[in-house]
Order: structure tokens, then C-alpha cells, then sequence
């Protein structure tokens, strides 16, 4: 592949490159539209962190036909409210 071919790659793809093993084209899946986006919001809490997510421009399209990764939920995934120290 090309440098242009790369940079034209859609959103939400990547490629992985290993020893002695060809590079294969990936899909990547953002933690919150997968399975254990519950269990990775509640670390983010745990953490002091904000779990909001914001959709990016370039998030991959949840009516993509070519896409292999489940659909994000249609309803916000309920988190528990993040404590603050007083």
C-alpha cells in the first residue's frame, strides 16, 4: 500500500503489520458501541473520567452495509453519575 492509499482509507479501518506475517486491513470498534462499553464507562468513572462520548465526523457510519462490527444501541448507554471530591 501507498501512503495515499492509507489516507484514503474510511474511518473506523486500520492496518496491522506483524513479523514475518502479511498486513491485514482492520475494522476498528470504539469502546462504546461494544460490548463492554458498561464495564469500560464504569473504569472511566473509577478514574476520575468522564464516559460522555460525542460522535465524531469521522466515526464510522452505524448504516454502513460493508461494516462486520455490531450496531451501536439507539438509546444512550445509562451511566452512573461521576462523584467529585468536595
Amino acid at each position: 500500500m501507498e501512503a495515499g492509499d492509507l489516507e484514503s482509507m474510511p474511518a473506523g479501518r486500520a492496518v496491522l503489520r506483524s513479523a514475518k506475517c502479511p498486513p491485514v486491513v482492520l475494522e476498528t470498534m470504539p469502546w462504546y458501541t461494544g460490548p463492554f462499553a458498561a464495564e469500560v464507562a464504569a473504569a472511566k468513572i473509577r478514574a476520575g473520567q468522564d464516559p460522555t462520548v460525542a460522535r465524531n465526523d469521522d466515526d464510522p457510519e452505524p448504516d454502513d452495509t460493508s461494516s462486520l462490527l455490531p450496531r451501536p444501541p439507539k438509546a444512550a448507554v445509562e451511566y452512573p453519575a461521576l462523584e467529585t471530591a468536595s
